[in-house]
């Protein structure tokens, strides 16, 4: 039976005490789960962002994490700089360590983030994201999916994004295609999103999304085709902010 399902309590406070540095505490408790492939946990986490220069941001961040089960508690270690390279481009990069798991268990990622306006009404947003395990890291160590644990892999991932937003206009569109190679799991993305305004208060709202995946099960390759559609009215007066919906 590979069915399983679980909830948790999350909870994270973060502290500014000056304008280049944040700092950030975090915790995570199970409070209940159901069939043997829920793999999860609790942790205990610090973290902290400092901006050496205006462009250029430090991250930081520690876990300490109980899993369920007779598994042995184990820490996560993530450095990190996130860099602004141009006028609507970012870069980041960052290299995880694994304490407490047996074997080699760290990463890299490295990725590269674009906007680009083409006009007064058309913005084209790209994105390239590439995680690589170091030291021959086993696939089945999970390092970096918390909350939820899952396993890791080496991928890498891209998307083109373009949007719609006219000026003056009460409607607005924007497309994405994402494709995604995996070790383990490959996905391809598409989604469009809308919204018109009646007035300055009631609006359509509505979101299209397919998805097709590919992922190696026991030697087997597993393929699915997901399909959601969602249509929304939003009520949000304009003169006041006691009442949304």
């Amino acid at each position: 039976d590979l069915a399983s399902e679980g909830g948790a309590g999350q909870v994270k406070l973060t502290w500014t005490p000056a304008t280049r540095l944040s700092l950030w505490s975090e915790a995570r408790n199970q409070l209940w789960s159901r069939g043997s492939n829920f793999n999860s946990g609790d942790y205990l986490g610090l973290g902290g962002s400092y901006k050496v220069t205006p462009k250029v941001s430090l991250e930081a961040r520690h876990l300490r994490v109980t899993p369920t089960g007779e598994a042995e508690p184990y820490s996560l270690t993530n450095l990190g700089v996130r860099s602004e390279l141009a006028a609507g481009t970012q870069a980041w990069g960052s290299y995880q360590i694994a304490g407490g798991i047996d074997g080699p268990s760290n990463a890299a990622i490295l990725g590269l983030n674009h906007r680009l306006n083409l006009g007064p009404s058309w913005t084209m947003n790209t994105l390239f994201e590439r995680r690589q395990g170091v030291q021959q890291a086993p696939l089945g160590d999970a390092v970096t999916a918390l909350p939820f644990a899952r396993q890791e892999e080496n991928y890498w991932s891209g998307s083109l994004g373009l949007e719609f937003i006219p000026q003056d206009s009460p409607y607005r569109l924007a497309a994405r295609q994402e494709i995604r190679r995996g070790d383990l799991q490959s996905n391809q993305l598409f989604t469009l999103t809308g919204d018109v305004s009646f007035n300055a208060s009631l609006a359509l709202l509505s979101r299209q999304e397919f998805i097709q995946t590919e992922r190696e099960l026991g030697g087997q390759t597993l393929k699915g085709q997901q399909l959601w559609s969602l249509w929304g009215m939003a009520f949000r007066p304009a003169a006041t902010d006691a009442v949304n919906a």
